[in-house]
């Protein structure tokens, strides 16, 4: 089900996002973007734009702005959390990959198809690659995979 995590003192530190509930509720969605407005601002200033929570927090911020089919707000905070990822991890970390793919869809659904390709043949290199050693099969480059194919369907159309 969907919710809030909450942190010490009380302040949102996430929303999950997988249930279907938060599609159809308009309202969950505006108190779930303030909250997680709110909280941003308050680690950004507290721990820096480095720290785990606060660029957790904007992951969570941007999932909420793709439910909300806030495709540009879903592709600046994206972009952001994966910048950050990569300063704090190091390129070939899994959560790079995770974002770099996050990233890419939104890329998709606004119809970027280069910077789309772009991020998912990042996210699969990352995946495969040394540190992660996912092999084809696996369910993370199966979905990559897929999308990849779909991104090549729509560029030979386009």
């Amino acid at each position: 089900r969907g919710g809030f995590r909450v942190g010490v003192g009380g302040v949102a530190i996430g929303v999950r996002t997988e249930s279907s509930s938060y599609d159809g509720d308009q309202h969950l969605l505006d108190y779930a973007k303030s909250a997680l407005l709110e909280s941003f601002s308050l680690r950004h200033g507290r721990l820096g734009p480095r720290h785990v929570d606060t660029f957790e927090t904007l992951n969570s911020l941007a999932a909420v702005y793709l439910r909300l089919n806030d495709l540009p707000e879903a592709k600046r905070a994206y972009s952001e959390v994966l910048a950050v990822r990569s300063v704090v991890f190091g390129r070939g970390h899994p959560s790079v990959a995770v974002a770099s793919h996050a990233l890419g869809g939104v890329l998709m659904r606004m119809g970027e198809w280069e910077g789309a390709v772009d991020h998912m043949e990042y996210a699969l290199k990352v995946c495969k690659g040394k540190r992660m050693g996912l092999r084809d099969g696996h369910p993370m480059v199966e979905k990559i995979g897929k999308e990849m194919r779909t991104l090549e369907r729509i560029m030979v159309g386009a």
